[in-house]
């Protein structure tokens, strides 16, 4: 296989991949919003909401039927794009936006 063959479809893998960011934020939304109404039914500061990682790779692959390597695959991309924070090694949240 030629490099420039390798090339192309490295760029279509990736630009696959990076298309699940936004289905796959807008699920960890819904997480947090349900986090942040557990904190806050218990009078705890919602800013301290965030997911565990292996909740939110569970219900990736669960919601949109892809195997955990491509919902790893993306939760690596959001990392490396900056749409997520990673919290310790077992969270994640939303990352925030710098204006």
């Amino acid at each position: 296989m030629s490099h420039a063959f390798q090339k192309i479809l490295d760029q279509k893998q990736l630009h696959s991949i990076q298309s699940w960011h936004e289905p796959a934020l807008h699920l960890l939304n819904e997480l947090m919003e349900a986090a942040k109404r557990n904190l806050r039914k218990r009078s705890y500061n919602e800013a301290n909401a965030a997911i565990q990682r292996d909740i939110y790779r569970e219900q990736l692959q669960r919601r949109y039927r892809i195997p955990m390597y491509t919902v790893i695959e993306i939760e690596k991309s959001m990392g490396r794009a900056g749409v997520i924070e990673f919290i310790g090694g077992n969270f994640v949240k939303p990352a925030v936006k710098k204006l």
